[in-house]
């Protein structure tokens, strides 16, 4: 199982790589006067993805959340919809 070209599980170290690479990542740091995204959640929500990949590689062969929300520090992301494909 992999996130984004990464084999899970994934470090810390690989998220916080992953999320700055991302091509908007300046509007996670806030831009033109929007508040500052929650990172810290998304890291969190990424390392949860990478934990549940391996929890369950037996039986789930694809986990795909799209959109993800990153809302303002301090509030979280929120999963608008989520697909599991088992294995």
């Amino acid at each position: 199982m992999c996130i984004r070209d990464r084999v899970c599980p994934v470090s810390q170290a690989d998220v916080q790589e992953m999320i700055r690479e991302i091509k908007g990542f300046k509007l996670l740091e806030g831009f033109r006067g929007s508040p500052p995204a929650d990172v810290e959640a998304l890291e969190k929500a990424l390392m949860g993805v990478s934990q549940l990949a391996m929890a369950t590689k037996d039986q789930v062969e694809e986990i795909d959340v799209n959109p993800l929300l990153v809302l303002p520090k301090g509030q979280g992301v929120r999963a608008i919809d989520a697909l599991i494909i088992r294995g």
